[in-house]
């Protein structure tokens, strides 16, 4: 029987589907002869309502075909069971070997919709070393195991790695959304803002994207801080978000800015005279520095002379000089009078 229904093929391969549709004896004889023909991928399977089991999908993860394998990966998601994770794990495994570091998409998607805690490692080698939808696949995954995700991600928010693995890291943790990480990541906004200015200072360069540059090996990943921590929505972010925007008025041209926004995304609003100042600078509010009136303009030129010294010959110069200029002679005046020399005489005076 097997053999003639082999050699009508397809015709045979449809009818037994439309009768393992039906219920009944003839449904269910249909079903088990589509199994034991191997004739049906674990999308048509699952489209016969048979109750999927975990030992009638197994057997498709070893099938050379990705599709199939694909489809099957999604079926065990569903189910929820346990001894899947192994198995799935295994399957990427295999695909990081391999010089594309092409991975099977229905399978991470399902392991991560599992989120066992075992499958944390494999997510985090996808996140290191694959690019695109893999990376989002992999965060979302991350923040799905939840916790114990927690420590290696911070870690990586931090590592001498190149740029894009601490984007995937901060990602996932506004994804994952536990308060613990807001504090890194502040830490982690802070000392980006800083490498950019060293950045800045030490090569002079043309582009005026500052903490939003990327070309090559080279960029900044300040943006996807701010952007976690809004995420997360902690209040408890305000209080080291007011102590980085002090700190970034010490002449850092974006951590102001950028803190600002977190604050701002979070629904903090400035409410006494000094937050509404440092508010105003932050976001480079200069016209609403000069309505308010000393001292505040004194502050904001004054706040300007680092960045003159830190970006003459960059990319930002403009953009700084632009801020100075709309102060008129009343920067140079206040530069004079607080002995800003460097400021000064870059300045040309």
């Amino acid at each position: 029987t097997m053999e003639a229904l082999e050699e009508i093929g397809e015709v045979a391969r449809l009818s037994l589907m439309e009768a393992g549709k039906r219920d009944g004896v003839g449904g269910e004889r249909a079903k088990r002869v589509l199994e034991r023909m191997d004739w049906h991928t674990a999308k048509e399977k699952a489209e016969l309502g048979d109750g999927w089991t975990f030992e009638s999908l197994i057997g498709f993860l070893e099938k050379d075909d990705g599709e199939v394998v694909n489809d099957a990966a999604i079926e065990l998601a569903k189910l929820g069971d346990e001894r899947s994770v192994k198995p799935l794990i295994e399957i990427l495994r295999a695909n990081l070997s391999t010089p594309s570091l092409s991975v099977n998409h229905g399978v991470a998607q399902a392991l991560g919709k599992i989120g066992d805690a075992r499958a944390l490692d494999i997510f985090i080698q996808i996140l290191r070393k694959c690019g695109g939808d893999e990376r989002d696949i992999a965060e979302d995954a991350l923040a799905k195991i939840g916790e114990p995700a927690l420590d290696p991600l911070i870690d990586m928010l931090f590592g001498d790695d190149e740029y894009w693995i601490a984007k995937g890291a901060a990602n996932a943790l506004g994804k994952l959304g536990d308060e613990q990480s807001v504090e890194p990541l502040i830490e982690a906004l802070e000392l980006e803002c800083e490498r950019v200015q060293d950045w800045y200072c030490e090569n002079e360069p043309q582009s005026s994207d500052g903490c939003w540059y990327r070309d090559g090996y080279t960029g900044f990943t300040c943006q996807e801080s701010v952007d976690a921590i809004i995420q997360i929505g902690s209040k408890k972010a305000i209080e080291p978000l007011l102590g980085a925007l002090a700190n970034g008025l010490g002449g850092n041209w974006w951590l102001p800015g950028l803190a600002a926004e977190a604050l701002t995304g979070l629904g903090w609003k400035p409410e006494t005279d000094e937050q509404k100042a440092s508010y105003l600078i932050a976001t480079k509010d200069w016209d609403g520095c000069k309505k308010t009136g000393e001292p505040l303009v004194t502050e904001a030129v004054l706040y300007l002379a680092e960045p003159v010294r830190v970006y003459c010959g960059s990319g930002v110069f403009d953009d700084v000089m632009e801020a100075v200029n709309s102060f008129g002679e009343t920067a140079i005046k206040i530069f004079k009078a607080n002995e800003c020399e460097e400021a000064l005489e870059m300045l040309g005076h």
